[in-house]
């Protein structure tokens, strides 16, 4: 046996402890965003609620919660209008590709708003535009700071 090949067992070793790693990440998360919900005064079980998480870390970031549905509604119509454009009829392609342009739009917009909003967050808690640049790019330490933060 070539001693640089690795056993079953030392891969099962290795998996299993960036595993660890990542459900601990995972659940320090959870726990930062149940936290900066609290912090912000909404009720921290809505952190773990998918489209009312969505909603309310909009609203408290002071960006029009409608916003956050755009992205939703735009996936959904998307993937309808794409549906349509197979060829069957010239209605429906046309139907569909308007359909299609719609989500785009909404989805674009959901992006735009979601962009901002880490800058809004940022600002909401005391923060400057060095952290929201932080909230972009590296959004769940970030998170963190900001719940555990006093």
């Amino acid at each position: 046996m070539n001693s640089s090949t690795m056993t079953q067992s030392q891969l099962m070793s290795i998996v299993s402890s960036y595993s660890f790693i990542i459900i601990a990440i995972l659940v320090l998360t959870v726990i930062a965003w149940w936290k900066l919900f609290k912090k912000a005064g909404q009720p921290g079980i809505f952190s773990l609620i998918p489209i009312l998480n969505t909603w309310t870390l909009f609203k408290i970031s002071g960006i029009p919660p409608i916003l956050s549905i755009l992205g939703w509604v735009g996936s959904l119509l998307g993937a309808y209008g794409a549906g349509l454009t197979a060829p069957s009829s010239n209605n429906t392609v046309a139907l569909g590709g308007v359909i299609a342009m719609i989500a785009m739009f909404a989805i674009i917009i959901s992006a735009i708003a979601s962009f901002v909003l880490n800058f809004k967050l940022a600002k909401r808690f005391g923060k400057g535009f060095a952290f929201g640049l932080g909230l972009l790019f590296f959004n769940t330490i970030f998170i963190m700071i900001l719940a555990f933060d006093s």
